[in-house]
């Protein structure tokens, strides 16, 4: 088992099962709510978009531990896709302000167009917090 990130809210590991392949268990260390959201949202987000539904991680199990150290905190787990995420691959690569901009640009377009197309109910406040997620993003780099 590694920990991929471990905070008050949420902790997520990579974990080895029987058959010796990896998976992804996220858990949520305040609010076990938290975690069924997420589902949620990631199943709309599969049915909204053939994009999302091909290259999403799928959902393994989920609901709440039974027993143990994590007794009572809910839980997922998704098949784990090898590789560098697309914030360390920026950050690794040591891309100027400049340059970074200039990948970051079209793919914000890419995104925001398969949001409006999308079948995902439209609300001014989901679009303001996608918004402030991605300046919150870009700003890193």
């Amino acid at each position: 088992m590694k920990i991929l990130k471990n905070s008050e809210k949420f902790s997520v590991f990579r974990v080895k099962n029987k058959k010796k392949k990896f998976f992804i268990l996220k858990i949520a260390n305040k609010n076990p709510e938290k975690i069924f959201k997420e589902i949620e949202l990631i199943k709309k987000l599969c049915e909204s978009s053939i994009f999302f539904k091909q290259t999403m991680p799928k959902t393994l199990d989920y609901g709440y531990f039974k027993k143990g150290l994590f007794k009572s905190k809910g839980f997922y787990k998704q098949e784990y896709i090898s590789g560098l995420t697309f914030s360390q691959l920026m950050k690794k690569k040591n891309f100027s302000k400049k340059e970074s901009k200039l990948i970051i640009k079209p793919l914000l377009k890419k995104y925001i167009n398969m949001s409006r197309d999308s079948k995902i109910e439209k609300k001014k406040k989901s679009f303001s917090v996608k918004n402030k997620l991605i300046s919150k993003e870009n700003k890193k780099f």
